[in-house]
């Protein structure tokens, strides 16, 4: 398997590679053959890759419903405001 991935480490495609054969015209560059290559097994819903180690790594367990994660910082951040949240709970209160 070949995966591409970004600056942060998202996997933005996986796929095989494809074998050039004599006499058969290669196919156009791949669109995201600009950026860096691994090639292995990777899940590109569960993993994003290490640059400082070369690999593929787990995404933590999401935490909560509204949390997102961040791939520049590799962790799980909940993108509500304060105001979200007090608005939930008197939501919450109300019933």
């Amino acid at each position: 398997m070949i995966a591409y991935y970004d600056a942060s480490g998202r996997y933005v495609w996986t796929g095989s590679s494809t074998v050039l054969v004599p006499g058969i015209p290669a196919p156009p560059p791949h669109p995201y053959a600009h950026l860096p290559m691994f090639v292995g097994e990777v899940d590109q819903a569960t993993q994003y890759h290490d640059i400082g180690s070369n690999t593929p790594v787990h995404i933590p367990a999401k935490p909560g419903e509204y949390h997102v994660f961040d791939w520049t910082t590799k962790q799980w951040q909940d993108p509500r405001t304060l105001q979200d949240l007090k608005d939930a709970k008197w939501a919450a209160i109300k019933q």
